[in-house]
């Protein structure tokens, strides 16, 4: 990659195959976003994109940044990435209430959790468990409704983190003569290292989620790659060989140059499929174990790294996506030092880490692998203790609320789990058939429509509970902001 500087903003190209693309990608990820403001970068982003008059563009905002990204000629695009520039740095917000009116909960969380439902995506549910409500804590939980931001906190939201010292701007090829790109100066922003918000030792948990996960904490490098491609290719012989039918997906999250947290997250890949959560829980801690125990054979892992062939690599669209990786990739690495894609090149390095260099990082990670499974899943996994929210016996005064009617696997499975929901003015709590009381102040709840159901979440413990047959939604809502009432997002779930 080359480097240049126009108009303080870093500049970095290169000659790639396909047709000529640039992206103009700001250090503004959504694990800046407070919890009560998530959302509110996307909707910076499709403010600028509307006072262009280009919203079919490709824009996205993921846990590191938020971009936007063009096609054409270079003057084409150079014209473009100046148009944004001109838009954020003075953001025109007499029709944000229209703006906001058209951006959906999808529009964030689409290219995070692409495949299943939002909030009851495993990887979610991991990072909101281990990071608790920051940093990637945050990606669990649905976007706020755009139209509650306000005016000054957009334009102060912008004028922090859309500016020159923070936005690179990547090319397929030399940039433009003429480019310009008039973004404002600011302060620097600062890049905190997320901190765990427990630190249990190996452990499972149950969740509302809609599969199964698994999830490691590692320093960053080849030995990672490596124990998450070995491990994935491992889970998906032992799934196959067990006729489990699970769809396999890796995650890769950065949490500063040094550290990264990785796993894989497995969902039934045909809805008609019997669910076997338990044996697919097993199947995870199993092969994590076991590579633990005895080095990978130096084929398994080449076998592993390798990048599958291209289907067509004159396809424009294809290289025109391919570019799109790259070019991201290359500013954050420009941005934060990290990006969180797995290259080729990261995976060359994998495949050339040696066995016994796999086998001690997974060894030496071991005892911070979480296993999530959904609600109501019984499993038994050797050396992983059960991990809970935490409980107490006392059940302050409050207004009492029972299951209500309804199917009757529904009363079951809550008569099962949750005797009772009690709701207070400073927490709520849910009693359990044991006896056992999980609380909930106000300060961290968050209930989220998830189609038909009613989930109450805990922002600072990462977790969700199904209270739909308890009713109660007015009184939650004459007790919590409106920003705490959410839409969870659905992808063919």
């Amino acid at each position: 990659m080359q480097r240049l500087r126009v108009d303080t903003v870093r500049v970095v190209w290169d000659h790639l195959p396909g047709p000529y693309q640039g992206a103009l990608v700001v250090g503004c990820g959504a694990r800046n976003e407070s919890v009560d403001q998530i959302g509110l970068s996307t909707l910076v982003v499709k403010l600028a994109l509307d006072a262009v008059g280009r919203d079919e563009d490709d824009s996205a905002v993921d846990p590191m940044a938020a971009y936007v990204s063009t096609s054409g000629s270079p003057d084409e695009v150079a014209a473009f990435v100046a148009d944004c520039c001109t838009a954020l740095a003075d953001l025109r917000l007499d029709d944000l209430e229209w703006v906001a009116g058209t951006v959906g909960p999808v529009a964030r969380l689409a290219d995070l959790f692409e495949w299943g439902g939002g909030c009851r995506d495993p990887w979610a549910s991991l990072l909101a468990r281990r990071y608790g409500g920051s940093g990637p804590g945050l990606m669990r939980w649905p976007a706020v409704d755009g139209t509650r931001f306000t005016v000054p906190e957009v334009r102060a939201h912008a004028a922090r983190y859309f500016t020159a010292d923070n936005t690179v701007l990547a090319l397929s090829g030399a940039p433009a003569a003429d480019l310009r790109l008039p973004l404002p100066g600011g302060s620097p922003v600062p890049r905190v290292s997320p901190q765990p918000a427990s630190r249990a030792g190996a452990c499972w948990y149950p969740d509302e989620v809609d599969g199964v996960g698994i999830a490691v904490s590692g320093t960053a490098g080849a030995a990672a790659v490596a124990v998450q491609l070995v491990l994935a290719q491992r889970v998906r012989v032992e799934l196959e060989r067990g006729e489990l039918a699970y769809r396999t997906t890796p995650w890769w999250t950065p949490l500063d140059r040094d550290r990264v947290e990785f796993g894989l997250a497995l969902r039934l890949a045909d809805k008609s499929s019997a669910p076997a959560h338990s044996a697919a829980a097993t199947v995870l801690w199993r092969e994590l174990q076991r590579l633990a125990a005895a080095q990978p054979d130096r084929y398994e892992i080449e076998g592993a790294a390798q990048t599958a062939a291209p289907p067509d690599p004159t396809d424009p669209e294809y290289l025109l996506d391919q570019q799109s990786d790259r070019l991201l990739q290359a500013a954050q690495q420009e941005l934060f030092g990290v990006s969180d894609m797995v290259t080729d090149a990261d995976r060359a390095h994998a495949a050339a880490a040696s066995p016994d260099d796999v086998r001690a990082a997974a060894a030496s990670w071991l005892e911070t692998a979480m296993v999530v499974v959904p609600a109501g899943t019984g499993v038994e996994l050797a050396g992983m203790a059960r991990s809970g929210c935490p409980v107490s016996t006392v059940v302050p005064d409050g207004v009492v609320l029972e299951p209500s009617s309804g199917s009757f696997w529904r009363r079951r499975r809550t008569a099962a789990t949750v005797e009772r929901l009690v709701v207070g003015d400073d927490a709520c709590w849910l009693v359990g058939a044991d006896g056992a009381v999980h609380t909930f102040p106000m300060a961290d709840i968050m209930v989220v429509d998830d189609g038909p159901r009613v989930l109450l979440g805990n922002v600072a413990h990462g977790c969700l509970v199904d209270i739909t047959t308890f009713g109660g939604r007015a009184l939650f809502a004459a007790r919590l902001p409106a920003r705490r009432h959410r839409t969870s997002p659905r992808f063919g779930a």
